[in-house]
């Protein structure tokens, strides 16, 4: 069988994602930038059509399959069924891989918010091959948007189990759930179904208890769930006592009480768990961002800023962790200048923080406070 070697730009987060339902890409296919995609031009009637540069004529399924994704890219999602559509009406019996293309046509239905055609298309992609783990994703997403919970705790115990072993299928559609819902409730839920059907699953139980954890709104609902919320992370740790995540999200329930109480009960508490987590991932950079936070909440910025800037300098690309740095340089500098002792140090922690955020008129106006104080100082030994 002759292969159309359509050229596209791999885009990640098309493949794998809870932010966005993956394409399924046969391995027959050749992939580079989109700006080299053959460019085709159909004409009526649909069976006749020409390629506009290249001497390979594809078949007609191979045709309206490289069609869609020069639609994907332009996401026109419509235009992209249709051309799906009828690249599934001429696909070969014997064609490789006909749940990727099954699985496209099912994606561009959930795309347009037509979740009982996905779910027809993806029905039939599992039927010819179960084990393909983007489509399985895919139906996951497909349940979680009819709030079909049942069916979404069987897709999570099967990624789970088949899936990429480094992925937190539950954490993750707990996320999608909170995100596209808007209930977290809902979200709650739905990680119920999860551990009910997977009891055994360390990973189900965290998320669980997040989602629990999430639910309140005030100190008092907070302290209600504490130990609904312990016991399940708890229940994590004695299913695998290695996962740092689950380590993590005890230490921060803990930091996240005392922050709705003032006095502070659990602050040890959580530092606890982060020095347990410590001992296991000495170089996790997450784990070092909620230990910046937890020495931020103590005021003992010193401390926050090594642990923050550790983090940041492991994913400069996160918006969070940028934010807290700036906001502990912030800090410094404002302790530094309100107590009087050391202008100059504070004018050094104050310019890192611009350095992150250079449009920040709340940061420049310290700056030059601190600059005025400065300069007088200097014209006062001058005298």
């Amino acid at each position: 069988m002759k292969i159309l070697k359509v050229t596209l730009l791999l885009l990640a987060n098309l493949l794998f994602a809870f932010s966005r339902i993956g394409w399924t890409y046969p391995a027959e296919v050749v992939y580079t930038k989109p700006q080299d995609i053959i460019q085709l031009t159909l004409y009526k009637p649909k069976d006749k059509y020409i390629v506009s540069q290249g001497e390979y004529n594809p078949s007609l399924y191979e045709y309206y399959y490289s069609l869609g994704l020069q639609y994907e890219f332009e996401q026109d999602y419509e235009k992209e069924l249709e051309a799906l559509k009828l690249c599934i009406q001429y696909l070969p019996d014997d064609v490789e891989e006909k749940e990727a293309y099954y699985g496209n046509l099912a994606r561009v239905y959930f795309l347009t918010g037509r979740y009982k055609q996905a779910r027809e298309w993806l029905n039939k992609a599992d039927e010819i091959n179960p084990q393909n783990i983007i489509n399985r994703n895919n139906s996951l997403l497909c349940y979680i948007e009819t709030q079909d919970f049942d069916g979404a705790a069987k897709e999570l115990k099967f990624l789970e189990e088949k899936g990429d072993n480094k992925t937190d299928y539950y954490f993750d559609a707990w996320i999608y759930a909170v995100q596209n819902l808007k209930n977290t409730q809902k979200a709650l839920e739905m990680m119920k179904k999860a551990i009910d059907t997977n009891p055994k699953s360390y990973k189900a139980h965290r998320a669980y208890a997040i989602a629990l954890r999430t639910t309140a709104t005030t100190a008092e609902e907070y302290k209600t769930n504490l130990l609904d919320v312990i016991k399940e992370l708890k229940k994590a740790l004695e299913l695998n006592d290695k996962y740092i995540p689950t380590y993590i999200s005890l230490g921060c329930s803990y930091l996240y009480y005392s922050i709705y109480d003032k006095q502070n009960p659990y602050l040890e508490e959580a530092k606890q768990w982060f020095d347990k987590a410590y001992k296991l991932a000495p170089d996790n950079f997450r784990l070092a961002y909620v230990t910046g936070k937890y020495f931020f909440y103590k005021k003992d910025y010193d401390s926050a800023i090594k642990k923050l800037e550790f983090a940041y300098k492991a994913n400069p690309e996160n918006q969070e962790f940028k934010k807290d740095l700036i906001a502990v340089y912030e800090k410094k500098a404002e302790t530094l200048y309100g107590s009087g002792k050391d202008y100059e140090d504070a004018l050094r922690w104050i310019e890192k923080a611009i350095k992150l955020s250079p449009k920040d008129d709340t940061l420049r106006k310290m700056k030059g406070e601190i600059l005025d104080v400065i300069h007088k100082e200097d014209d006062t030994l001058s005298q």
